[in-house]
């Protein structure tokens, strides 16, 4: 969880700037951890390490598809060595970071968007929810609008 102010700074040396309300965001998905495959479209829980760690994004300004479908290549063979078999990798799906940052409830805004820059990779950011008290289900609800943002089948690269 985070307090939406630090997204006004930058929090990397690599960093290219604030990430801004016009940009677009993209994460890598991987079958079967992320996907129905019945439906071809990402999971719910797909989304679930933003209220705690922070979701893994990349930022469509600072990386191309074709560098998106390299950085999940890389993480998939490491996730294969490292005995996770099963996983194959299926593309990114992408969000606006304004409608991202939309969405609220009584609390207030429900997510930040933080760049997060590293030395191999400038376009990397954090989607955090943002600080307050949520029941259970307020957390769902919030995350399932999170969802419906980035949904639909992953764009796929060759």
């Amino acid at each position: 969880m985070c307090q939406c102010s630090i997204e006004n700074q930058t929090v990397s040396e690599f960093s290219p700037g604030v990430v801004g309300d016009d940009e677009d965001v993209a994460r890598n998905v991987y079958s079967p951890i992320h996907i129905n495959n019945e439906t071809g479209e990402v999971l719910p829980t797909f989304f679930s390490d933003v209220k705690d760690k922070g979701l893994s994004v990349n930022r469509i300004e600072h990386v191309s598809a074709q560098g998106m479908r390299e950085m999940g290549l890389i993480k998939l063979k490491t996730d294969l060595a490292n005995g996770k078999t099963d996983r194959t990798y299926e593309g990114f799906v992408r969000a606006k970071v304004d409608n991202i940052r939309a969405v609220s409830d009584e609390n207030g805004r429900s997510f930040c968007v933080l760049d997060t820059a590293l030395e191999g990779n400038v376009s990397h950011a954090d989607v955090c929810q943002s600080m307050g008290i949520r029941t259970r289900s307020e957390n769902k609800e919030i995350r399932k609008k999170l969802y419906d943002i980035f949904s639909g089948e992953p764009q796929k690269y060759s």
